[in-house]
């Protein structure tokens, strides 16, 4: 970040379901943490508020779900947060858990390998 003005803002990633969602966000957004606020997957970010924008991507996956390792260098994945959701009417505890990752061509903090997600 270049600027002198710094805010920290969030991000509604919509609807706690399995998915890729993009959203539009400053160049340079530092990715904070994601949860869950009136029922819609949030990610928070520190960012440049005068910055230009980019669309940004960001993979819910379940817990279990399946991925394999990209073999054509495919993108990178940092992790932002892990989602326990009531299910409604439940007894007990949260029944659905969403793991939130970035999704990132150009990022050097996602040191781990390149996964793609099997969504067959």
């Amino acid at each position: 970040m270049t600027g002198n003005t710094f805010a920290v803002w969030k991000f509604t990633l919509g609807p706690p379901r399995r998915g890729v969602v993009e959203i539009d966000m400053p160049v340079g957004a530092v990715l904070l943490r994601s949860d869950v606020q009136a029922d819609l997957v949030v990610q928070w970010a520190l960012v440049e508020p005068e910055r230009p924008r980019e669309r940004r991507r960001f993979a819910l996956l379940t817990t279990g779900a399946e991925w394999r390792v990209g073999d054509d260098g495919g993108e990178l994945w940092s992790y932002t947060g892990t989602l326990q959701l009531p299910t409604p009417g439940a007894l007990h505890g949260p029944t659905v858990v969403l793991h939130v990752f970035a999704l990132d061509p150009r990022s050097p903090a996602a040191r781990q390998p390149a996964l793609v997600p099997d969504y067959a």
